[in-house]
């Protein structure tokens, strides 16, 4: 029999709480607020100084509203060689134009967003 290292099903399970957590937890329920909810109270409470409830209102977001992920704005723009100028073609053959070529899938739908 082996003795340390890896074993199949030994352990703690990923994401549940150790003790220690599971005890703050069951801590915060039992006293009924819950710092999110210690936040958004100093907010909403209009006694409060301005900086104090601009304090909460900042670190309550993350909370409340997830952050926007980043969008990819590249355009695949489908053009007919008959429609470019001439100076189009030459500044393409060069490098040094902003066209973007299309991609080479065989597609045969119109411009899309990626």
């Amino acid at each position: 029999m082996g003795h340390g290292g890896r074993r199949n099903g030994a352990g703690r399970k990923k994401g549940s709480l150790s003790k220690r957590t599971q005890e703050i937890v069951a801590g915060a329920a039992a006293e009924g607020v819950s710092p999110l909810e210690f936040m958004l109270n100093v907010l909403r409470d209009p006694d409060k100084a301005f900086e104090d409830r601009f304090k909460a209102a900042i670190q309550a977001a993350p909370y409340m509203h997830p952050r926007l992920s980043q969008v990819d704005g590249t355009m695949h723009v489908k053009r007919d060689l008959a429609d470019m100028s001439d100076q189009d073609l030459e500044d393409i053959a060069a490098g040094r134009s902003s066209y973007i070529a299309p991609q080479e899938s065989g597609e045969s739908e119109p411009d899309s967003l990626h």
